[in-house]
């Protein structure tokens, strides 16, 4: 019986080693891959200095075009909008973006209204991207700040990394696959991090809701004194809404509110995103007003 144990224990300690350096190794292809947003930073940016760039959900994701806005102002910028996230996200990724040696003049800061009003902010749906960097404090840091299993478990990865990889496989093991084959794929995103919803969809009728936002959410102040330590303007940009006209923000940043811009229902892939056609207008619309900041 007890060499059946001692055998059994080394059993269990084989493939748990065997895991982890599986595990290991996923990683490392995502930190040399282009699959997700954090990774393209490192490896397919190769510009170091930005006159701005693009934090926000899927709704800065797929309003804003920095090709279009780039070619209007003559600015150089990237979007590093990502979809499933939320202020918390926004703010590592300033933090991972810095922490490259990459400087940006201005961050456009996309915003919802739950999310700034959010006083309790969550782990975001797709926080797991920034995984491969676990080693840097800035990463350990913000997975520590958060509780629960899901955000534990991804701080945890440091010394175990098939605690985080077991938690998010289908989502990071098997795309490090794909990425072993095709390490300049990219994730639903253009070559300067855009993503655009097709000329389809469409809302029955543009809603005249109108609604006013306190920023209540702690990563916002994180976000904001990250820009105040690094010299950077800060700027709201608050996209266009099928369902919503957002008359004030409780802040005297500079704030660019496209909350009625569109009036058509047909530039609306649906309630909370614009479609390519909508996509254009906003992102005109953006690149005036940045010519008269």
């Amino acid at each position: 019986m007890q060499k059946f144990i001692l055998h059994t224990l080394k059993y269990i300690l084989f493939i748990l080693i065997v895991l982890n350096v599986a595990s290991a190794l996923s990683l490392w292809v995502h930190r040399k891959s282009a699959y997700y947003k954090p990774s393209y930073l490192v490896s397919q940016v190769e510009q170091d200095d930005f006159d701005y760039i693009i934090l926000g959900s899927s709704t800065g994701l797929t309003t804003l075009n920095s090709i279009q806005i780039d070619t209007i102002t003559r600015l150089s910028g990237i979007n590093l909008s990502m979809d499933d996230s939320s202020l918390s996200s926004h703010y590592l990724m300033l933090s991972h973006f810095l922490n490259l040696g990459k400087t940006t003049r201005k961050v456009v800061l996309s915003i919802s209204e739950g999310d700034l009003e959010n006083e309790n902010p969550k782990l975001s749906g797709n926080d797991y991207r920034f995984l491969p960097w676990i080693s840097k404090p800035y990463v350990r840091t913000y997975y520590a700040s958060f509780s629960g299993k899901k955000a534990q478990g991804l701080a945890m990865s440091r010394y175990l990394p098939i605690w985080g990889i077991s938690q998010y496989n289908s989502v990071l093991f098997f795309p490090s696959l794909q990425a072993i084959l095709q390490p300049q794929k990219r994730n639903r995103f253009d070559r300067y991090g855009n993503y655009v919803y097709p000329n389809s969809g469409g809302v029955n009728t543009i809603s005249e809701k109108e609604t006013h936002i306190q920023i209540n959410n702690p990563f916002f102040n994180k976000l904001k004194a990250l820009c105040d330590d690094h010299q950077i303007e800060l700027i709201l940009y608050q996209p266009p809404v099928a369902n919503k006209n957002v008359l004030t923000i409780n802040t005297d940043l500079e704030w660019i509110n496209h909350s009625k811009l569109l009036n058509d229902s047909k530039l609306f892939y649906d309630n909370a995103h614009v479609n390519a056609e909508g996509r254009f207008i906003a992102s005109k619309e953006l690149a005036k007003a940045f010519l008269k900041i």
